[in-house]
């Protein structure tokens, strides 16, 4: 191939090439961030508006249970309202987040809880309670007495 039909060649190679316009300086540049900055920030709040009725979600504490100040000892020995319970085997103590909670990471710590007591007596689960909860579970207990 003679050399004028290879730099031919190149030249409609290069032709092919889509050329991208330069990035606009000035004012439109500006522009230009700040809508994808407000984009940004307004798909931030349609997601958190999004999952903010899952986070206001209310534990399920059944009907059944019960208020008490609850403090563990040594592991499965505790005290309701300062009489001696047994915490059963597999007992789930949740936290105010609804995480659960090791009971030995909570020994000699006094918590006003609901709870759920199984077959023979024994805890098997535990919510440990924040002020609004109590007041809730309270208002509870007196429309069903």
């Amino acid at each position: 191939m003679p050399l004028q039909a290879e730099s031919r060649h190149i030249r409609f190679a290069m032709a092919t090439i889509p050329r991208y316009p330069k990035l606009q300086d000035g004012p439109r540049r500006m522009l230009r961030l700040g809508l994808q900055a407000l984009g940004a920030l307004v798909l931030s709040l349609l997601v958190a508006l999004a999952t903010a009725p899952a986070q206001a979600q209310q534990r399920p504490i059944p009907e059944s249970a019960r208020l008490a100040k609850l403090k563990l000892g040594v592991f499965p020995e505790a005290e309701l309202d300062g009489r001696k319970v047994t915490l059963g085997p597999g007992v789930r103590i949740f936290s105010r987040d609804n995480m659960l909670v090791v009971p030995a990471s909570m020994k000699d710590v006094t918590s006003v809880v609901a709870y759920v007591t199984g077959s023979l007596g024994e805890i098997v689960t535990v919510w440990i309670l924040d002020d609004a909860e109590v007041k809730q579970i309270r208002a509870r207990g007196r429309k069903a007495g």
